[in-house]
């Protein structure tokens, strides 16, 4: 009986000096890379200890400390249609942490924590999406790899686009970033506008000021006008991210952004 207690006891023991000595190898928050306002940070975990393999977890993080949103593209295919879409195959991540010595099958091609960005309905002129980092937003990713016994992880990070600011892209004029509240220089009007299609699939602006609903259809690229009213038109700047509003009186006005 003292022999079996003594036993698991010390059974019990070796289990928890186990955990414990795979827990030191547990990383504080280490910084990894930096690029246009996105800082990088890494956790790295030992949780797995064998003598064919050590296991880790990496856990990624990446801060926007930019003082506006930032976004990157990734490129549409052409699809058998016609149509431009994105490839779900492709890698949409802004930047990678991976270990350059990891084993198995994929190697570091499958074994990379990566960070990507909210995709957004905004499409360049090029027919390129826009994948958005919020001012201040922090994302994170995670991934499980192996190493041979006894090696410590070789990390190496990557960033795989540039971010910029909206006003750098050439948009077509739809899409989330366009979408929102917005000020008139005339009489500081306030107003929400959003791009969207009518019935018809036809490109439209849905503009609410003070609870009403106006509708500006586009008549050519990047022009918009109320069907069946010729009195004043929209233009869509895509350098300035502004909309200009002009009628046959000669007013003009400047829709910005809030």
């Amino acid at each position: 009986m003292i022999r079996s207690a003594q036993f698991f006891w010390g059974k019990l023991f070796m289990m928890l000096l186990m955990v414990s000595s795979l827990r030191v190898d547990a990383q504080e928050r280490v910084p990894i890379g930096s690029q246009s306002g996105i800082n990088l940070f890494y956790q790295l975990s030992k949780i797995e200890e064998s003598d064919k393999r050590d296991r880790y977890k990496l856990v990624v993080t990446a801060e926007n400390v930019n003082p506006h949103d930032v976004y990157y593209t990734i490129a549409m295919k052409k699809q058998p249609d016609g149509q431009f879409r994105l490839n779900s195959y492709d890698n949409f991540a802004l930047a990678e942490v991976y270990a350059k010595n990891a084993t198995g099958l994929m190697g570091v091609l499958n074994d990379a924590a990566k960070i990507t960005g909210e995709q957004t309905k905004a499409v360049t002129k090029t027919n390129e999406v826009l994948f958005k980092l919020a001012k201040g937003q922090v994302l994170t990713g995670e991934v499980r790899f192996a190493v041979k016994p006894g090696q410590k992880p070789e990390l190496v990070s990557k960033f795989n686009r540039p971010v910029k600011k909206i006003e750098e892209y050439d948009m077509t004029a739809s899409g989330e970033p366009l979408t929102g509240s917005w000020i008139s220089n005339c009489g500081n009007v306030s107003m929400t506008l959003k791009p969207g299609k009518n019935d018809k699939g036809q490109d439209v602006i849905y503009q609410t000021v003070n609870g009403r609903q106006n509708v500006w259809l586009m008549i050519s690229e990047n022009v918009f006008e109320k069907p069946g009213d010729k009195q004043a038109t929209v233009t869509f700047n895509r350098t300035g991210n502004i909309y200009t509003y002009t009628n046959l009186d000669g007013v003009v006005c400047i829709w910005s952004k809030k």
